[in-house]
């Protein structure tokens, strides 16, 4: 039977679709939908690909992708982010004292996920030597190993009235943070906002534990 050019059309169109890819496997090298960088197996290079709806992956997962015409796209992760709990600290001794000046009176530092959103709880003690001081108490925030209240940012804030020394109050700040990753610190800064007496968080063995903890959801 002789080949026209109709049938030689559909030939070469079913050579090119054999030969084309419609499925792959590559690696998260950036995540911020819906323009994604994934790096795809076999290559050297990250290149953007679309992400559906509803997906939740990091740096350096490994993802499923399929081809839409032109568009690559991913259609899920082989591995879950990450939930619950993720890191804390506990105080149980004071701080030290303080007035007008903010310092830092407990941290921690986790590896975050990009793809995460962190839920940050603080439990505090906050008391001064002076009655009806007011001091304020500062949830901050760094993307870095370390932080000071100069280089950091204040998630929440709560400014309690004092109303005598002792235990003194407590105050509970709770915020979040979302989009970022690699280490993040997390801190609590207080400071004296008016009043005449000098501050401090009261922490006791058995009496009095102040807690920073961090979750994902």
């Amino acid at each position: 039977m002789a080949l026209n050019a109709d049938w030689l059309a559909v030939v070469d169109e079913r050579i090119d679709q054999k030969n084309q890819r419609f499925t792959a496997v590559g690696t998260v090298a950036d995540w911020a939908p819906p323009t994604v960088m994934v790096q795809f197996d076999g290559s050297a290079l990250a290149v953007p690909v679309k992400a559906f709806g509803g997906i939740s992956a990091g740096v350096g997962h490994r993802v499923g992708l399929m081809r839409f015409g032109t568009d690559w796209a991913v259609v899920g992760s082989f591995q879950s982010p990450t939930r619950g709990f993720i890191a804390r600290s506990i105080r149980d001794s004071a701080s030290a004292t303080f007035t007008g000046t903010e310092v830092i009176v407990q941290s921690v530092t986790f590896t975050a996920e990009a793809a995460a959103n962190y839920k940050v709880t603080a439990v505090q003690s906050i008391q001064s030597t002076v009655a009806n001081d007011v001091g304020s108490v500062r949830l901050r925030w760094r993307n870095a190993k370390t932080l000071t209240p100069a280089n950091s940012t204040v998630i929440t804030q709560n400014i309690p009235a004092i109303a005598a020394s002792g235990r003194g109050v407590i105050t509970v700040c709770i915020g979040q943070i979302s989009g970022v990753g690699g280490d993040v610190t997390v801190a609590v800064g207080m400071a004296r906002d008016t009043g005449t007496g000098t501050l401090q968080s009261f922490g006791a063995v058995d009496r009095q534990e102040n807690l920073l903890l961090v979750e994902a959801f």
